[in-house]
């Protein structure tokens, strides 16, 4: 049996905050990705080739690579 204390909900409200400040700080972190995606959004369904790459809080687009390297 389960149950549902208060601290189990402080936790959860706690996590959700700790999320919400590391999505905003990706975000901010990634102004190029933020306007591919949008652009991408007019061609893609959600921006990307593939559902798998649809996730919180953006695609990430990567300028360049070599091998294994980004």
């Amino acid at each position: 049996m389960s149950t549902v204390t208060d601290e189990t909900v402080e936790r959860g409200t706690r996590l959700d905050d700790l999320i919400a400040e590391q999505e905003a700080i990706f975000l901010a972190r990634q102004p190029g990705s933020k306007s591919l995606i949008a652009r991408a959004r007019a061609s893609l369904p959600g921006g990307v080739t593939s559902n798998w790459q649809i996730a919180r809080p953006q695609a990430v687009w990567l300028s360049h690579g070599a091998g294994s390297k980004v």
